[in-house]
Order: C-alpha cells, then sequence, then structure tokens
C-alpha cells in the first residue's frame, strides 16, 4: 500500500505539473510583470477591474506548484 501511495502522489505531480502547465505559468508570469512595469497601465481603470482576477491566478498557480512540489518531496523522503 505505501509504495502504490507514493507512485499516485508521482503520478500525481506529473499530471498537475506538466510541460504545458509551466508554459502557462510563464506567460502569467510575463503578463503580471509587464503589468507591475508598465506605469500607464499600473494606474489605469481597466487593471484596477482586472487585479483582484489576475491576484487570484497568481495564488492559485502558487499554491498548486506548491503543493504538488510538497507531495513530490514526501514521496522522495
Amino acid at each position: 500500500m505505501f509504495i502504490s501511495t507514493n507512485i499516485l502522489a508521482v503520478q500525481l505531480f506529473f499530471f498537475q505539473v506538466n510541460e504545458e502547465y509551466f508554459r502557462t505559468l510563464e506567460i502569467l508570469s510575463k503578463k503580471l510583470k509587464f503589468v507591475e512595469a508598465d506605469q500607464l497601465i499600473k494606474g489605469s481603470k481597466a487593471l484596477k477591474d482586472v487585479q483582484p482576477e489576475l491576484e487570484k491566478l497568481r495564488q492559485k498557480a502558487v499554491t498548486k506548484v506548491d503543493n504538488s512540489t510538497r507531495c513530490l518531496m514526501e514521496f522522495i523522503s
């Protein structure tokens, strides 16, 4: 049972955090950096409208990677 649980954990890690997911994170990261760097956009009403959603996406991405990494570390140890 212990081995199958660990195998399941690794499969879950690679299912949740794969190459496509990392590409998506890279795109999100570029967009967040652009928003922060451009003063015109930073002060815009449009950004104020979407800023909460951008923050939710950022938090969700961080949580997903953190959870997947924790799962993998449990498997390794």
